[in-house]
């Protein structure tokens, strides 16, 4: 019986282009139970605010783009229409 790196995990070196060592030292999983890398509640809380900071630019870049595609454009209408003849 195999230690459960079949199927999902025999390409990881073509999908990353690291060795199972150099994976094992950068925190990938490996064939075991692997353990989340330790961070102080400070690191956390930082990442999760920057995280935060991003996403709220994201969205106000996509509210944008809906605001632009909803407002009507006065050529819109008349070369569907040029269209459609």
């Amino acid at each position: 019986m195999g230690r459960g790196g079949g199927r999902g995990w025999r390409w990881m070196f073509r999908a990353t282009g690291l060795t199972g060592e150099q994976r094992a030292r950068t925190g990938w999983p490996g064939s075991g139970a692997a353990s989340p890398p330790s961070v102080t509640k400070e690191q956390e809380l930082s990442a999760l605010k920057q995280r935060a900071t991003d996403l709220e630019q994201v969205l106000g870049e996509l509210n944008s783009r809906i605001e632009e595609l909803e407002t009507p454009t006065p050529d819109a209408g008349s070369s569907a229409e040029k269209d459609a003849r």
